[in-house]
Parts: structure tokens; C-alpha cells; sequence
């Protein structure tokens, strides 16, 4: 049976183990002595801080782009969605050989009420995205 690890006061049991320290005449040490002394240089200036809200503005970017993208796509797929009720349809000819006119199934008329009103609000979101920065009306077309 395996011995359990025991877990002295002044170690945290979650803690990762600390990093070996190489030895200071290696070329390995010498790339540790330059971070730390990097590090040090930028004590209390507010770099660390200036990192992390870049790091934070990133990710929202990132996701903005993501959403901005899957909106776009989602117009695309509606239009074609369109397209194809609106070719669909029955057609009549006259005459003279040319489309009189075009019907469509008492289905196909409301497939295409709706396509219209979702494209409506999908291009209304992306607009309000890109003009206004409201992400608000886009990321509740993209659920």
C-alpha cells in the first residue's frame, strides 16, 4: 500500500512545487539572473498592472471579433436561406413564354416572413456592433 503524502504546516497542499534553482554559472542561470533582474527594474512602475488591463482589453476585442464574425455568417446563412424560398416557388408563364408570375406554399410564405424579420435583426445587431459598439441586440441573434 502507498505511503500518503504528508503536508508540513508551512506548505500549502494545492501549492505547485517550487522551481529548481539552476545553478548560477550556467547559461540556464544566467537567463533566470537576467528576467529577475528585468523583473526588478520594473518594481512598483505599474507594468505588471498595464499587462493584465492589456491582457483583460484583449480578451474583450477577442470576443467582440467572435461574435462580430459569427453575426456576419448568420446573415450570409439567412440569405441564402432566402434565396432558396424565393427560387422555390411555382411558376407561371405566359404566352409569350416569359414568368408571369411566381406562388408560393401557405409554408414557404411564413419560412420567408421569418427569414426576413431574423436577417432584419441580424443586420440591425451588426450594424449597432460596428456604428455604436452595442453588442447587446448581435449576441442575442448569435444564442
Amino acid at each position: 500500500m502507498a505511503e500518503d503524502a504528508t503536508v508540513t504546516s508551512s506548505e500549502e497542499p494545492d501549492a505547485p512545487p517550487p522551481e529548481p534553482t539552476p545553478d548560477p554559472g550556467s547559461k540556464l542561470g544566467a537567463i533566470y539572473t537576467a528576467v529577475n533582474e528585468a523583473l526588478a527594474k520594473h518594481q512598483g512602475d505599474g507594468t505588471t498592472r498595464q499587462a493584465v488591463v492589456d491582457h483583460l482589453v484583449q480578451e474583450q476585442l477577442d470576443k467582440r471579433k467572435t461574435l462580430l464574425l459569427s453575426g456576419i455568417a448568420k446573415v450570409r446563412e439567412v440569405k441564402q436561406e432566402i434565396g432558396k424560398i424565393e427560387k422555390g416557388g411555382n411558376k407561371t408563364y405566359g404566352l409569350d413564354g416569359k414568368v408571369a408570375g411566381t406562388t408560393y406554399s401557405k409554408q414557404d410564405a411564413e419560412a420567408y416572413k421569418k427569414a426576413k424579420e431574423r436577417l432584419a435583426k441580424l443586420e440591425k445587431g451588426v450594424e449597432d456592433a460596428i456604428d455604436k459598439g452595442d453588442y447587446k441586440k448581435l449576441e442575442e441573434c448569435c444564442k
